[in-house]
């Protein structure tokens, strides 16, 4: 019923809105507006048509994605909307033209042997699709998900390098755990700490350095996929509801003046990856160091994917060369096919 009223309710309100931009409208008619209007390309036209500086602009795009969610159940491009508020990326649906799954083994191969020349292991840390792991509330995925998953860990398999893929644990948690955020790309703190906790007790060798996490507050967050639903300001409570964020702090747990004055011992192990890693709102790091007992080096960066992070860390002969003795590589199932974030070219990384 509430649905019901809710769309009763935005129609009501667009033929409102309809008379009061009707100004506007007429204003931007003069001008030619190509495109196919079922798909959404003349809508699109008049909106950039408005004058940006015009009080109503701002309300106008407000309007056009809350009556895209709401009535159509649809976001931007960049988006999939699921269920009961679940939104995906459109990455995890995309059929790359021409894939880059091989280049990205080769350069996963090439990165192994060099780091095995520095007497350094490396250690892949598979993080799975959101939409397969959440498959109940997404739309279907096609030749992606447990498709692609598959060709991942076989080609690893094939190459002889060692890693975990997290889908297993991940599923057997995804009840009663909110792993993924509801309206962000990536893992929650939850999800972050079950993965590290996983990481350790499989991949790694424990220290004897005690680190403890605590929950410092729990805020709200506008995930990074609501930039494709943008209804906020004037329409959020009609678009989808922002996560609750539980944010942590990880520190070293300080036994003796030792610990606390003596000089600290250069981490052996390191960490690469995405953004995953590198964002703090998750804490992956943070949860890393207190499941493994031990300091890291973390190399991880945000935006650049997680075969250009490993290229600086190869380039890098005072990290190869400084102590590391393990890497944990951190890669989203998702980035082997991915367009913009690949190694389409290899080479000796001595």
């Amino acid at each position: 019923m509430k649905d019901l009223y809710l769309k009763f309710s935005s129609i009501a309100f667009l033929l409102f809105i309809g008379i009061v931009c009707v100004g506007n409208l007429y204003q931007s008619s003069e001008q030619s507006v190509e495109g196919d209007i079922f798909n959404g390309e003349r809508t699109r036209a008049w909106e950039s048509s408005y004058d940006e500086s015009s009080i109503l602009s701002e309300w106008s795009k407000n309007l056009w994605a809350m009556l895209d969610y709401v009535l159509l159940h649809e976001g931007m491009k960049g988006v999939k909307v699921g269920e009961n508020g679940w939104l995906f990326s459109n990455e995890e649906y995309e059929l790359p033209s021409e894939s880059r799954l091989n280049d990205n083994i080769d350069f996963i191969q090439s990165t192994a042997k060099t780091l095995q020349k520095h007497d350094i292991e490396l250690k892949i840390v598979l993080i799975p699709e959101k939409a397969e792991i959440y498959h109940r509330y997404a739309p279907q995925q096609h030749f992606r998900g447990k498709h692609l998953r598959s060709e991942v860990t076989q080609s690893l398999d094939a190459i002889k390098v060692d890693y975990i893929d997290l889908f297993s644990v991940f599923y057997d948690h995804s009840d009663n755990s909110l792993l993924y955020l509801k309206t962000d790309t990536h893992w929650s703190p939850i999800g972050a700490k079950i993965a590290a906790t996983t990481v350790a007790n499989q991949l790694l060798s424990k220290g004897n350095t005690p680190y403890l996490s605590q929950l410092v507050e729990t805020q709200e967050l506008r995930g990074d996929l609501l930039n494709f639903i943008p209804v906020s300001p004037h329409f959020s409570t009609l678009g989808p509801s922002p996560d609750s964020l539980p944010l942590y702090t990880t520190a070293k747990e300080s036994n003796n003046e030792e610990d606390l004055f003596g000089e600290p011992a250069i981490p052996q192990l390191l960490l690469v990856g995405t953004s995953y890693s590198a964002n703090p709102n998750w804490n992956f790091p943070g949860f890393l160091r207190e499941a493994a007992s031990q300091d890291l080096i973390d190399m991880s960066v945000e935006g650049e994917g997680p075969f250009q992070p490993m290229q600086s860390v190869l380039s890098d002969a005072s990290l190869l060369d400084g102590g590391v003795k393990t890497i944990v590589w951190e890669i989203p199932i998702r980035y082997f096919e991915s367009q913009q974030f690949h190694m389409s070219t290899q080479g000796d990384h001595s």
